[in-house]
């Protein structure tokens, strides 16, 4: 596929847009598709970075005078309608997109609209659900992202959405290291090797404020890392500062290991944006500060699930707060670590790349009495019900006189169709508890590896947002235990899989 992002990055706007996008890109070039990123020319731009990746880049022609034309929309530094010209012209030029995925506060229904002629799909990945979008899938990152919150913001009824941070977009080195980095944590103790990651521009010079406030502390046999971006207004006079510790202290720039940074680290000091992710992923304790307005819900939702020790908004910072933060952290960092770790996996990427793929592909619809002998060819197929509880394929009248009862049921029963093609059947029975729903799934083994039940599940998920699902999966086989775990269910009993985004039932 031919994909296109229009995502940028800036001093002011900071990095961490292009960034996720790139966690996203990686993914999907690894699935074959060739992808372009459409930025502004600004101080701050990444297209090397992006270049170094392996991407195509185009870049957006600002004049200074375009500041001052729009001053509504600072984020997008132009008029929207110019913008989207500029990029109707790159588009247009190009090869027909499959999906153009855009990642900028500054764009909204109105320019969604104007790019929709011209691409087969467009993605909007967001996190603040304040203004109207026209996309085919919205995805908001967000834990604790509900879909309500975007009610009256979508103007187009057939909008598919991805919400929660099982969809985060972390950079495959940070799910490679999980399991190591969450094992090496169980035995440590104390605080000793601290991460300090303001943001990449860190413009309040708050980095600065907190090595101040570690240096008031009796105990300061630490090794601090503080990692800034190349650009950042202050990295030179916090350079020329840093031998007036009297703790060990080292500044880093343009890291590209940022991963095994914080696997290294007993402790993070940082801002709750796209980097909160990251260190769940990794277990790493975290004490949180508030950067910009738009990080307030994520530092809130973090506190409260005990994942984050947060001490509020960076300009307002006393030294007070951090060293009780920092006192506090030393003696609950693992309790800190386990939150964390529960929150995301590092997988989202992977998620989302295998949704872009299917996403048109695969519908389901509602099963009908002309599928029964579909249903009953693919139960009869050669090690169909190989993990099932009854392995005996059941005599055709046995399974006609099951089939019309269940097809009278309420409970959800659907056929998985491939390009119109019906390739496997998705069944959900309610159990004895309230809005609880048990998955039996089957598909064709012509269709196996093809990556159709990952497209079904999440697109059940959309479906029924407000149930528990439940699925029972078999101690012998790996495949399936390895796909449910990928797409965000949790354990428990043995051999069940569950997952829940509420309880308010079907």
């Amino acid at each position: 596929m031919n994909i296109a992002i229009r995502a940028d990055s800036s001093v002011s706007i900071g990095s961490g847009h292009v960034m996720r996008c790139l966690a996203l890109a990686a993914e999907l070039k690894g699935r074959g598709h060739d992808i372009l990123f459409m930025s502004a020319d600004i101080k701050g731009h990444l297209a090397g970075l992006i270049k170094e990746q392996g991407h195509h880049i185009t870049l957006l022609p600002r004049q200074q005078e375009d500041v001052a034309v729009d001053h509504t929309n600072s984020w997008l530094g132009v008029p929207w309608q110019k913008d989207a010209e500029l990029c109707q012209r790159i588009v247009k030029s190009t090869a027909k997109l499959d999906w153009l995925i855009v990642d900028h506060y500054g764009i909204d229904a109105r320019w969604e609209a104007s790019m929709a002629q011209h691409v087969e799909s467009i993605l909007v990945i967001d996190d603040l659900a304040n203004r109207p979008h026209q996309c085919d899938l919205l995805l908001d990152q967000t834990v604790g992202r509900n879909a309500v919150n975007y009610l009256h913001w979508l103007e187009r009824g057939d909008t598919e959405i991805l919400l929660g941070s099982q969809f985060s977009l972390l950079r495959q080195e940070f799910p490679a290291l999980r399991k190591k980095a969450l094992e090496a944590r169980c035995q440590r103790h104390g605080v000793s090797n601290i991460l300090l990651t303001m943001g990449g521009m860190d413009l309040d010079n708050i980095s600065e404020k907190i090595l101040d406030a570690l240096a008031m502390a009796i105990d300061q046999a630490w090794q601090v890392t503080v990692v800034l971006g190349a650009g950042a207004p202050h990295y030179h006079s916090l350079q020329e500062k840093l031998a007036q510790y009297n703790f060990g202290v080292e500044l880093l720039s343009s890291v590209n290991n940022m991963a095994h940074l914080m696997a290294k680290a007993d402790l993070a000091i940082g801002a709750a944006g796209t980097t909160s992710w990251e260190r769940c992923c990794l277990g790493l304790p975290t004490i949180l500060i508030q950067t910009a307005e738009n990080q307030h819900l994520v530092a809130e939702e973090l506190s409260t699930l005990g994942a984050v020790i947060f001490i509020g908004e960076g300009r307002q910072l006393k030294s007070e707060s951090i060293l009780d933060a920092l006192a506090y952290a030393e003696d609950h960092l693992m309790g800190l670590s386990t939150a964390a770790s529960q929150i995301c996996d590092g997988r989202g990427a992977g998620r989302v790349a295998d949704y872009i793929a299917l996403n048109k592909r695969v519908i389901l619809r509602i099963v009908t009495q002309s599928d029964i002998e579909l249903i009953y060819k693919w139960q009869s197929e050669h090690g169909a019900r190989r993990y099932s509880r009854n392995t005996e394929v059941p005599a055709y009248e046995h399974h006609e006189s099951w089939f019309l009862k269940r097809v009278s049921s309420p409970d959800p029963y659907l056929i998985i169709m491939l390009e119109g093609v019906p390739v496997g059947v998705l069944r959900l029975d309610k159990l004895s508890i309230d809005s609880e729903y048990e998955v039996s799934i089957l598909i064709s083994s012509d269709y196996y590896g093809r990556g159709v039940v990952t497209a079904a599940l999440t697109k059940l998920r959309q479906r029924y947002p407000s149930i528990t699902i439940v699925a029972e999966v078999h101690e012998e086989n790996e495949s399936s235990r390895a796909l449910f775990e990928k797409l965000g269910y949790k354990q428990s009993n043995g051999e069940y899989y569950s997952y829940s985004d509420g309880s308010n039932g079907i």
